[in-house]
């Protein structure tokens, strides 16, 4: 477990914790919500199995304040490591809610298209930090244009 090195020091103020695995870290770390939803704690699991269930148990324990635990994963809800690891954090959230954000249910791991990948990730992480679609500063539309400009620069 990695906790989040900027709300390791103010465990009270946050309200909703993310729980992550992998490259989407850095997506949720590096977004413009960060900033404006200083009550967010982005965590980072970095081995899946065994489930690090006492290190895990710490964190939560840290952010006892959160309302919410939310599992944060690129990969389509049926696929990734959210079945896996859903048992084990009800096991520990101590009654709180724990929600899941995902890409919706696909036969593929992929979206096919830049462009849609990018409109899709925004998304994801906008509802990661409870941000209604489109409201940030980086809109789906925004993302769009900018995988677009990158696929064509190849």
């Amino acid at each position: 477990m990695i906790p989040d090195p900027e709300a390791v020091d103010r465990p009270r103020e946050i309200t909703r914790v993310l729980v992550c695995s992998g490259k989407v870290f850095m997506d949720l770390v590096s977004s413009e919500h960060r900033v404006n939803r200083p009550d967010v704690a982005i965590c980072r699991v970095e081995q899946l199995y065994p489930v690090p269930m006492r290190d895990l148990g710490s964190m939560f324990e840290r952010y006892s304040e959160a309302e919410e635990i939310v599992w944060v994963q690129e990969e389509p809800e049926n696929m990734g490591a959210w079945e896996f690891i859903r048992p084990h954090l009800m096991d520990l959230a101590g009654g709180r809610t724990v929600k899941r954000v995902a890409r919706p249910r696909s036969a593929s791991p992929a979206e096919g298209s830049a462009a849609r990948h990018a409109t899709q990730q925004q998304l994801l992480i906008d509802k990661a930090f409870g941000v209604p679609p489109g409201s940030g500063t980086k809109t789906a539309e925004k993302a769009k244009r900018d995988a677009a400009l990158t696929s064509s620069k190849g």
